[in-house]
């Protein structure tokens, strides 16, 4: 059932294009500037000149240039910036999520930028690329070997050096070393932090005063927990002890557990900067470039079309203006692969495998029967034509799992035997409705309401976590290593997005475990055929979604159940709402056949309908009998001052419920010290006092120009209901507590 079929494009320069999107993760040296500079920048003009007007002219000079395209833009200004004018609490984070470039950006300032800025000459970069290690959870042994490592690339560089560099690698057993013929590490002695702190001192003074080692920890996101946390706290000490800058990068999940572990017992980053990711389109269309640029001129021809590539120049400016659009990259990129670039290209690259790739959507193209093939292009075409490739690549119809497609089918679940086929569903639906970080244990109980137990909750979790549905401060992919739960920017898409798709639905059914009574080699592709096999998939769903439905009504304890199933709504009727979409472009149908079998089954369909809204209406009656508030139904407002000409707002409903999201909107206008400047981005921890044991934490922004720091987060844990909980407020700049205030109930 599962054909290879790639086009005729793909087939030819398969080979290239696999290596240019997806095995070049990492840039070659001469083209690392592309990667960095074209970034999509979250740092304004004003807040640029800013760091501009502290830094040396040769720093200015690399940011302006007559063509437009800067040799440094903000993120590379921010960390110079950070280098050269901040000399205590000297502890940066470099904050991305995978692929999005790290360590190529780190590499370009200590390498390029730093080569043709002489004020920043002086810095050495001292670079541990943790995962070099060779060993997830590193002793501090270790940690010195990749360090003698980073010193050995550095006395390279520095001739006069190599000889007393010699000594202090021989001092720690180091000279000399190099793995063996089965490339296992030479046998070392057992060191300690202290070691390590004074193997850095050793190098700061083997360079003397007018150089000043920069010591950076490199993928380590990619490191078990207590790794993390063991190298986060080596750095606070390295720092401590030798006044040197320490960089760490890692990603967002595990910068923000490290935050929260360190409130209340000081901070460990004093300084972050969140590092956004490269345009798509530049990458791609780069990537492509080299590929048809080495390749020649290619002529790839069939029946009805003929690809002349004789200009690659000019075929990938067609590529990016036609399909690589802004529109393109939030979809493929953000709400698709959660900012994971290597991810992205890696869909993109299935994309292109696609058998019924329109290439008129992607290259200049000859068309040899121009009857045949015409361009019909449109936004909504284009992302209909994605979509499609994305699912279906080179086979012949859509297959989830990790050698398929890059889109998960959420109309299924399978596990030792058995399906689920609301699971996955009613996790994200419950996640998004929570609003909120959610602890397993608590996920585990409200999961238990609808009759799902817990291994088999763990193990759909797992799966969703892998393909970047749901999200984990402690860990991106790893369940075994998660306490909290959200549904990531990518889940939420699916929730609003895909499940109501007709495409989607209609390239997802086959994959599905059903009877598909009518399906056959010869009708597989028939309209008619597809809706049977999806009216097989809105009858198993309706019979799971009545099971869970029973379950629900005898339980006491189904508030957070019923809060999430009345959000999101029943599944069945999001597939109905996408059946009914096929339904009515068949009606438009050429052949009667389609429009036959869209009147047939568009009836059936709306019998279904009929049976679900006694379904809706019987919960919507659960609410008002639980007494149950849906969330932010009625909103007050409420100003608490904070002392010093600071104040704080807030939006919350009129009653706070354990069972609702509770969401709240927080305005906060701090009153700047005039020896200091508040930065544009804060973090505020809201902690429940007394009986009431929550614990919230927020990202709050502010424009530039704007005096009021803006953000939300929900309230949770709360164990009745209340108007206003006792509080303990915290707001952090940078990991370090600007505000610490207790407030109690606003009149």
């Amino acid at each position: 059932m599962i054909l290879s079929q790639p086009n005729a494009f793909f087939a030819e320069l398969a080979n290239e294009i696999f290596a240019a999107l997806i095995n070049n993760t990492e840039p070659p040296v001469e083209s690392q500037d592309f990667y960095t500079r074209r970034r999509l920048s979250l740092y304004s003009a004003e807040e640029q000149n800013a760091m501009l007007r502290r830094c040396p002219e040769d720093i200015q000079a690399a940011s302006t240039s007559k063509d437009g395209d800067p040799f440094i833009d903000g993120v590379e200004i921010d960390l110079i910036d950070f280098l050269l004018n901040f000399k205590d609490n000297r502890i940066l984070a470099i904050v991305g999520t995978v692929g999005v470039g790290k360590t190529t950006f780190l590499q370009y300032v200590f390498g390029q930028v730093r080569e043709k800025c002489p004020s920043l000459q002086r810095f050495v970069p001292i670079i541990l690329n943790c995962l070099a290690i060779g060993n997830l959870d590193p002793t501090y042994t270790d940690l010195i070997y990749e360090a003698s490592r980073a010193l050995r690339r550095q006395l390279s560089l520095s001739p006069t050096l190599i000889g007393d560099g010699n000594k202090l690698l021989a001092k720690y057993a180091l000279f000399d070393q190099r793995p063996s013929a089965d490339d296992q590490r030479p046998t070392l002695p057992a060191y300690t932090s202290a070691h390590f702190v004074d193997f850095i001192k050793q190098i700061d003074e083997l360079y003397g005063p007018e150089v000043e080692p920069v010591v950076v920890f490199d993928n380590v996101d990619q490191l078990e927990t207590s790794a993390v946390m063991r190298i986060s706290a080596l750095a606070t000490s390295l720092h401590l002890n030798t006044k040197l800058a320490v960089i760490t990068s890692m990603r967002p999940a595990t910068f923000l557990t490290q935050t929260q572990k360190a409130h209340g017992a000081g901070a460990i980053y004093s300084f972050r900067i969140d590092l956004a990711p490269p345009e798509l389109r530049s990458v791609i269309s780069a990537r492509l470039r080299n590929v048809l640029a080495k390749r020649g001129p290619v002529s790839i021809g069939s029946q009805s079309i003929r690809i002349d590539i004789s200009d690659p120049q000019a075929s990938i400016d067609h590529l990016a203006r036609r399909i690589l659009t802004k529109q393109t990259q939030t979809f493929l990129l953000t709400e698709l692969c959660n900012n994971n670039v290597r991810k992205a290209l890696a869909s993109f690259a299935y994309f292109l495998k696609y058998r019924d790739l329109k290439f008129d959507l992607l290259l200049p193209v000859r068309l040899t029967k121009p009857d045949r093939y015409r361009d019909g292009f449109s936004e909504e075409s284009w992302r209909q034509h994605l979509l499609d490739g994305l699912m279906i690549g080179d086979k012949e119809y859509y297959i989830d799992g990790d050698n398929g497609s890059p889109i998960t089918n959420l109309f299924y679940f399978e596990r030792d035997g058995i399906v689920d086929y609301c699971l996955l569903y009613r996790i994200l639906s419950a996640l998004d409705w929570a609003g909120r970080y959610v602890s397993l244990i608590e996920f585990q109980k409200w999961m238990d309401v609808f009759g799902y137990s817990s291994t088999r909750v763990r193990a759909a979790l797992e799966k969703l976590m892998r393909r970047g549905l749901v999200y984990s401060p402690e860990s991106e992919t790893k369940l075994v290593s998660a306490n909290n739960l959200k549904i990531s920017a990518s889940g939420k898409m699916y929730l609003d997005e895909l499940l109501i798709d007709e495409q989607y639905l209609i390239n997802a059914v086959y994959d599905v475990p059903l009877p598909h009574a009518s399906w056959s080699t010869e009708k597989g592709n028939h309209f008619e055929t597809k809706l049977a096999s999806i009216d097989e998939l809105i009858s198993a769903v309706f019979a799971q979604e009545t099971s869970e439905l029973t379950h629900l009504i005898v339980r006491v304890d189904n508030a957070q159940a019923l809060g999430s199933i009345v959000h999101s709504g029943l599944l069945t009727r999001r597939i109905l709402r996408a059946a009914k979409g096929l339904i009515s472009d068949a009606h438009y149908a050429r052949f009667g056949k389609a429009r036959e079998a869209a009147d047939r089954y568009g009836a059936r369909f709306r019998d279904y309908e009929a049976r679900v809204e006694p379904g809706e209406k019987f919960l919507t009656e659960q609410l008002a009998a639980s007494r149950l508030i849906e969330p932010n139904r009625a909103i007050r407002d409420v100003s608490v001052e904070l002392g010093n000409g600071s104040e704080i707002q807030l939006k919350l409903p009129t009653h706070l419920s354990p069972a609702d999201q509770n969401q709240v909107d927080v305005f906060l206008r701090i009153e700047e010290p005039k020896d200091s400047v508040i930065p544009d981005t804060l973090t505020l921890l809201w902690q429940g006092k007394d009986d009431q044991n929550f614990s919230e934490l927020a990202t709050l922004e502010r424009i530039p120009g704007d005096v009021w720091h803006r953000g939300e987060f929900t309230i949770s844990g709360l164990r009745e209901v209340c108007t206003f909980p006792r509080s303990r407020v915290t707001i952090f700049a940078d990991a370090n507590p600007v505000i610490v205030q207790n407030i109690g109930a606003p009149v």
